[in-house]
């Protein structure tokens, strides 16, 4: 009973979160779990255009080369930790980097997924780009 009153507690204090119960089949021992799982959803319209046009900025200055306005799109650590100049330097080292912007490029059409302030667009089965929304606005945090 303990263990159900903390994951209501956890629930109250994570808005995104839900609890699932998870019951046995038919015919199974009667066991009952809750878990407090994340809330997934798609973005509102007004959402999935900001999400999508930070995306899309990001793409179109990677192609141009314009590598303080990809800084721009970054989350505060990340902008911190990288000046224009070494995206640059970065990005032209990287193999891969034209391949991951292409694959971004190319998921635009897909729909983002929603997770409370994070959100992600899926690239392929194990590759994401993520976002964060950061004083009010969408940035990337991570292109994996």
């Amino acid at each position: 009973m303990r263990w159900a009153a903390a994951l209501l507690v956890l629930a109250a204090c994570a808005p995104e979160t839900v609890i699932v119960r998870h019951e046995p089949p038919l015919g199974a021992p009667p066991t009952r779990t809750m878990v407090a799982e994340p809330l997934k959803a798609e973005p509102s319209e007004s959402s999935d255009a900001e999400l999508r046009a930070v995306a899309t900025r990001f793409v179109e200055a990677t192609e141009k080369k314009d590598y303080a306005a990809v800084r721009g799109l970054l989350v505060a650590p990340l902008r911190e930790r990288y000046s224009a100049q070494r995206l640059a330097a970065d990005h032209d080292r990287e193999p891969l980097a034209k391949e991951r912007v292409q694959r971004v490029k190319q998921a635009l059409a897909k729909p983002f997924v929603l997770e409370g302030s994070r959100a992600h667009l899926p690239l392929d089965s194990a590759h994401a780009l993520e976002l964060i929304k950061e004083d009010g606005a969408w940035r990337i945090a991570a292109l994996e």
